[in-house]
C-alpha cells in the first residue's frame, strides 16, 4: 500500500502543470532560484500527502461547512497576498519618484 502511494505521489508530482511551469520560469532567472522553487513544490506536495494519509482529506470532504471555511479562508489569503503586492509596488513607485 505505502509503495503505491509513494508511486502516485512520484506521478502526480512529475506530470506537468502549474508547479512545472513556475519552476521552469523561475530555473530560467538562475538556478539557485529553480531549485528553491523546486524545492518549495516538493514540500508542498509531501504537505498534501501528509495530510490525506493523515484521514484529514476525507474529513474535508465529508463536511460541507469545514471545506466551505476553507475556501472562505484560502481566499482571505489570497486577498491578503494581492494587497500586500499592491503596497509593495506602491512603495517601489514612491522610492523611484523620490530619486
Amino acid at each position: 500500500m505505502l509503495y503505491l502511494l509513494i508511486s502516485i505521489t512520484l506521478l502526480a508530482a512529475m506530470s506537468p502543470g502549474p508547479d512545472f511551469f513556475i519552476v521552469m520560469k523561475n530555473a530560467l532567472r538562475s538556478k539557485l532560484s529553480g531549485y528553491a522553487t523546486s524545492l518549495g513544490v516538493a514540500c508542498a506536495i509531501l504537505v498534501h500527502v501528509a495530510y490525506c494519509i493523515a484521514g484529514v482529506g476525507i474529513i474535508i470532504s465529508q463536511s460541507i461547512i469545514l471545506f466551505q471555511v476553507i475556501k472562505i479562508l484560502g481566499a482571505l489569503y489570497l486577498l491578503y497576498l494581492s494587497y500586500q503586492l499592491l503596497k509593495a509596488k506602491k512603495q517601489e513607485k514612491e522610492l523611484e519618484v523620490q530619486k
